[in-house]
């Protein structure tokens, strides 16, 4: 790689880092899933 600088390469290398997270996490929660999503009750209902 040497057409790109030092810096497009770390640049590069973070982005390919984060998409490698990502598919990983999205394949992570695919085989994973919640059981019974809980529903969070609004903060307006709670105070009242």
């Amino acid at each position: 790689m040497k057409f790109l600088t030092p810096q497009e390469q770390k640049a590069l290398i973070v982005i390919l880092g984060l998409l490698l997270v990502g598919m990983a996490v999205q394949t992570w929660r695919t085989a994973h899933p919640l059981d019974s999503p809980k529903k969070a009750a609004p903060a307006a209902v709670e105070s009242k």
